[in-house]
């Protein structure tokens, strides 16, 4: 009989993404808008503290129910927790963080008695013109949170490379803080699926508005004391949200993106 262990939760957001199972016929060409972000910008600070004072301050024992089971040990070649399915382009990426991020975070916010979940753009019931890759609605549905996915095998996609160069940086985050100023939302989800940028604009007394940013965090880490993974980084930014995820007092649309 195999054994297995129960996941609730509390565990289930210190888990690791599986890798992706990255086909040899794949897109070449890189995805980023010539968007460019023109306001005030720089690094969410103690980001990856607040990140886990939150998960560890939070009462997970208020509500303990199985998500599912993990076997013990191993996989074998043929488990269900490996990555079988190919991808070879955007849309197989959206499909694997649906999978992997929107079902399960979906699931631990209601198991938490949070009225959130992870959805496509179209069932927020937005008028846009445009087609954010993905959204964190509550239930009006209301977007709190907007995301925008790339593929990780463009050299133009690498996150670690674009947040050393600020003049890149902008060019890269320039399409979901686009979405953001449209939609009016303050939290942002910037992901190639192995690394991952969260994105808040915050009030600064001196500076006005302003545009923080994660460090980068990869898909397969696990956690450990001083170290957080991407479902606890999500679980924080749901938390932000709840809290507040109207964006208000923004600049002119001019002085916000160049495109």
């Amino acid at each position: 009989m195999v054994q297995a262990k129960a996941v609730t939760s509390k565990i289930a957001v210190q888990e690791r993404l599986p890798d992706l199972n990255i086909s040899d016929a794949r897109t070449t060409s890189s995805a980023i808008h010539n968007i460019d972000y023109l306001g005030p910008l720089c690094p969410w600070p103690n980001f990856l503290g607040d990140v886990e004072g939150e998960f560890l301050t939070h009462n997970w024992a208020n509500n303990r129910h199985r998500l599912y089971l993990r076997p013990l040990g191993e996989p074998t070649p043929h488990s269900l927790w490996n990555e079988h399915c190919l991808v070879g382009n955007e849309t197989g990426v959206q499909g694997r963080w649906q999978t992997h991020l929107g079902e399960v975070m979906s699931a631990v916010f209601q198991e938490q008695q949070f009225q959130l979940a992870f959805a496509d753009f179209v069932s927020s019931g937005k008028d846009y013109n445009k087609n954010p890759d993905l959204v964190m609605v509550n239930v009006t549905p209301d977007i709190m949170v907007v995301g925008e996915l790339k593929v990780p095998w463009i050299e133009g996609h690498d996150l670690d490379e674009a947040i050393l160069k600020i003049l890149k940086l902008r060019r890269v985050l320039g399409q979901i803080l686009a979405y953001m100023y449209d939609l009016e939302v303050k939290f942002g989800i910037l992901s190639n699926y192995e690394q991952i940028l969260f994105l808040r604009l915050h009030e600064d007394p001196i500076t006005g508005r302003e545009v923080q940013y994660s460090p980068v965090i990869y898909h397969d880490a696990s956690y450990s004391p001083g170290y957080v993974t991407v479902r606890q980084c999500i679980w924080f930014l749901a938390e932000q949200a709840r809290a507040g995820y109207k964006a208000s007092n923004l600049p002119s649309r001019a002085q916000w993106i160049r495109d």
